[in-house]
């Protein structure tokens, strides 16, 4: 899994001369581009291929690509609520929890 992270900086003479919608539009076309450049510099890291060959299609082969987006804030979330349950379902000290929790911090590549 990869940490994408992308940030720039949009001048003030560009906001000036634009509507709030059109700033809005230049905002999300410039962070979508900036995501993609990044994806693909980190495209070897993504573990999400998976292809096989295609017996309908002579010499052919099929290929499948998966992705899952989520913000920073929403695995957080998801570690402080396992985290909780974890102490409160079955009295987990927070060695164990951390124990628990290792091999997904791993997978991250210590997120």
């Amino acid at each position: 899994m990869i940490n994408v992270r992308v940030f720039g900086t949009i001048s003030e003479e560009l906001i000036s001369t634009q509507t709030s919608e059109s700033m809005e539009s230049i905002l999300e076309n410039t962070i979508a581009d900036a995501i993609k450049t990044e994806i693909i510099k980190n495209m070897e890291d993504i573990s999400f291929l998976e292809i096989k060959s295609d017996d309908s299609i002579p010499g052919a082969i099929k290929w499948d690509a998966k992705m899952f987006v989520c913000a920073e804030e929403q695995i957080i979330s998801s570690i402080q609520i396992m985290s909780q349950r974890l102490a409160e379902k079955f009295k987990a000290s927070a060695k164990d929890i951390e124990y628990c929790l290792e091999p997904m911090v791993t997978d991250l590549k210590g997120f």
